[in-house]
């Protein structure tokens, strides 16, 4: 199932909102992408609004949340823990505070899926 969501904005309203001109969902079983276009080449970090938004959307997708009733409320001491030697790929861990008063550890990454177009995937899920 993929679902894509794009913005309608001029490209002068966009620039007001930030550098995202695009979003992208896909969903393959229980693995979920969230891919975002960036008028810049490079990567967002761990604690950038850009990447802690698309790790909360991913992991409201998450069958457990769901089933919990569930919802990111915010994400909080995102951190870089790994990245590969060309910095292309990054490993963030951050603490996931939910709607139902539960706190959980979470890890994402942040990867390009095309860097030349400025596209990057964003994968997420609960720290076991």
């Amino acid at each position: 199932m993929t679902t894509e969501t794009k913005q309608k904005d001029s490209p002068k309203e966009a620039s007001k909102k930030g550098l995202i001109i695009g979003a992208k969902v896909a969903a393959f079983g229980a693995v979920a992408s969230i891919a975002i276009v960036l008028m810049q080449p490079e990567l967002p970090e761990c604690a950038s609004k850009d990447a802690t938004d698309l790790a909360s959307l991913h992991l409201n997708a998450n069958k457990l949340m769901r089933m919990a009733d569930a919802r990111v409320e915010s994400l909080q001491g995102a951190e870089l823990v790994a990245s590969n030697e060309a910095g292309d790929i990054l490993g963030c861990r951050a603490t996931m505070n939910t709607t139902t008063g539960k706190s959980f550890p979470v890890v994402y990454r942040i990867e390009w899926e095309n860097e030349s177009e400025g596209i990057f995937v964003v994968q997420a899920d609960l720290d076991r």
